[in-house]
């Protein structure tokens, strides 16, 4: 903590090096940075100093301690003032009451007296400072948390626009740009077979901890999410450093891993640089490259340069097509997961006779990306994952490992629908409201994209988390409008768009109504 700076103000010499001299500064941590003769001197040095209590008098030339405190008090109203006044002024000081002043003492002073008073002033000083670095701390690690949660909704594709935490941050979010790197532990799938969910847990904070702090030495501002079991995004932000040190960064993140874990990772780098609105598409192009690069999952260092690379047609095929798979799965949808998987059934009858060894290597990769998915989705449990590992063992070409494909697909669907449909349906809605919170909708349009009536959504959703669609919906846009005040510089006006509310007087009146402060004073308060 910063040690406390204070002012001596009075017009009579002698008094002045009393005050100086005879009262003990240091021992009570405080710092003299600077004596004045009078208001127009002393407010001279707050304008340098910006001290954190003032001695004043209160009649003196040029500019007395009334005006003085009057203009401290409007530049930086935490500043402690004790006023030095005799007994004839008493009533003329009780003036500067309404200017926060802290107490006074009378004249001739009592030495001791002062010492009390300032000690006393300066122990609350401390504690107002000491609240100040906790608040600052808590607001501090919330945005940090925010940032990370935006970052990884963009990853996920839930941003639909450039989203509301970048405004600001380092410029205008049109010239924000970042660098995108993949870390996957090597034969993850096969490694966590046998680990508790407590392995689980401390094997993913090591990792995470270790490519935390792997890149420190470069002076990048960069950020690290895992984004499933054994896979982590290392997203850098625009930097000076020359483009090609993006492999030395990568093939660092390998060495550290390894180091300190005795754990082999493969990095995928995506080598360009990226608007926010991209980082989705760029992670699934580093992710499907990684996994369908010959012989991965053995240390390696692997660039993408383009979407589409000359001699991989075929593996990104088969690989658009288990997403496919996934993303239907995740949706709940049991009819476009069956039809997905009855297209990749189809298409591989296609496949020709020289290309069918080629094929079940990759298909064999696909069965364990399909396998990790569905774990990180919950849908599949330690015995259905043990069974699929036996049947990859056994499996001796395409048609065993389609069949792998087919079950485990099967298993996962069962597990979706044994869920009540109420739950699924709403699962569908959090994500829909998550990727579109800036827009304008409301029940009937949520409803008609579930597929049901906007009575029966209104119902399941009350049913669902105990609050109706309108206030759960308005919780959401106002704690991000919070996170929002502290960590962006963005306009009234600007926020209340970007949260779905066209109307700024609307938003600030629903705004006041949520947190009991407008947003200006919101923002002051905690910025």
């Amino acid at each position: 903590m910063e040690q406390i700076k204070g002012m001596l103000v009075d017009d009579e010499v002698n008094i002045l090096r009393n005050l100086r001299t005879i009262v003990p500064w240091e021992d009570l941590g405080i710092d003299i940075v600077g004596m004045a003769k009078n208001g127009k001197e002393a407010l001279e040095i707050f304008h340098e100093y910006q001290p954190d209590l003032i001695l004043c008098d209160i009649r003196m030339p040029v500019m007395d301690g009334i005006e003085l405190i009057k203009q401290v008090n409007e530049e930086n109203e935490k500043c402690e003032i004790v006023m030095l006044t005799g007994y004839k002024d008493f009533e003329y000081m009780q003036s500067s009451i309404r200017y926060g002043v802290l107490d006074y003492i009378l004249k001739p002073i009592d030495y001791d007296e002062l010492r009390e008073v300032a000690e006393r002033a300066a122990s609350d000083i401390r504690v107002r400072q000491l609240k100040e670095v906790m608040e600052k701390k808590k607001w501090g690690k919330i945005a940090h948390l925010a940032y990370e949660k935006s970052l990884h909704d963009s990853l996920m594709g839930y941003v639909s626009s450039s989203p509301w935490i970048w405004e600001n941050r380092e410029g205008d979010n049109e010239t924000l740009v970042y660098l995108l790197l993949v870390v996957d532990i090597d034969h993850y799938s096969q490694k966590a077979r046998f680990w508790t969910d407590e392995d689980r847990r401390m094997w993913h904070f090591a990792v995470k901890n270790v490519l935390s702090e792997a890149l420190q030495d470069y002076g990048l501002s960069y950020t690290v999410l895992q984004m499933r079991e054994g896979e982590y995004c290392v997203i850098i932000e625009r930097t000076q450093k020359e483009h090609s040190s993006i492999q030395e960064w990568a093939n660092k993140l390998r060495t550290v891993v390894n180091q300190h874990l005795k754990l082999d990772v493969s990095v995928g780098v995506f080598e360009s640089y990226v608007q926010i609105e991209q980082l989705a598409k760029a992670y699934k192009i580093v992710q499907r490259d990684l996994h369908l690069t010959p012989d991965k999952h053995e240390n390696q260092l692997v660039l993408t340069y383009d979407e589409v690379r000359q001699g991989k047609e075929i593996d990104y095929f088969l690989w658009d097509k288990v997403e496919r798979i996934v993303s239907e799965l995740k949706n709940g949808d049991r009819d476009k997961s069956t039809q997905a998987l009855m297209n990749l059934k189809k298409d591989l009858q296609l496949v020709s006779e020289e290309s069918l060894v080629h094929i079940e290597q990759i298909l064999h990769y696909l069965s364990l990306h399909l396998l990790r998915e569905m774990k990180d989705l919950g849908v599949i449990d330690d015995n259905k994952e043990e069974a699929v590992w036996k049947k990859l063992k056994r499996t001796s070409g395409n048609k065993d490992l389609m069949n792998v494909i087919e079950q485990l697909v099967n298993d996962s669907m069962d597990a979706f629908f044994k869920k009540k449909k109420s739950e699924t349906l709403m699962i569908a809605a959090e994500d829909y409201m998550n990727r579109n919170l800036g827009d304008d909708f409301g029940v009937n349009e949520i409803a008609n994209y579930l597929g049901i009536s906007p009575s029966y959504f209104s119902m399941l959703f009350k049913q669902y988390f105990n609050e109706t669609f309108v206030e759960y919906l308005t919780r959401q846009r106002m704690e991000r409008a919070k996170t929002l005040m502290v960590t962006t510089n963005l306009s009234i006006a600007k926020m209340s768009r970007q949260l779905g509310y066209s109307d700024r007087r609307y938003f600030t009146k629903v705004f006041h109504k949520y947190t009991g402060k407008n947003p200006s004073e919101y923002r002051e308060t905690y910025c």
